[in-house]
């Protein structure tokens, strides 16, 4: 079973093929780092990651900027996440 690092532990990536499911999803339960696929068989496991990466840092940063607005009496519209080289 692949594992993944997540919060500085490393987890199981438990994988469920849902034809019903329309493109793939990726979340996080208290054991495993659960990917839902339409599709059986080779998964992009790093673009997935990726992807659940990116979305979890802006839900922490986001928090982080309301936290802080105040105090630096600015307010941020957007901000992206871009993935390095």
């Amino acid at each position: 079973m692949p594992t993944a690092r997540y919060l500085g532990k490393s987890w199981p990536i438990k994988v469920i093929v849902d034809p019903n499911v329309k493109k793939m999803a990726i979340h996080f339960d208290t054991q495993h780092i659960v990917l839902v696929s339409n599709v059986a068989g080779e998964i992009d496991y790093n673009k997935a990651l990726t992807k659940f990466y990116k979305q979890q840092a802006k839900k922490y940063i986001e928090k982080r900027l309301r936290h802080f607005q105040p105090m630096i009496r600015k307010k941020v519209k957007s901000f992206t996440i871009e993935a390095s080289a």
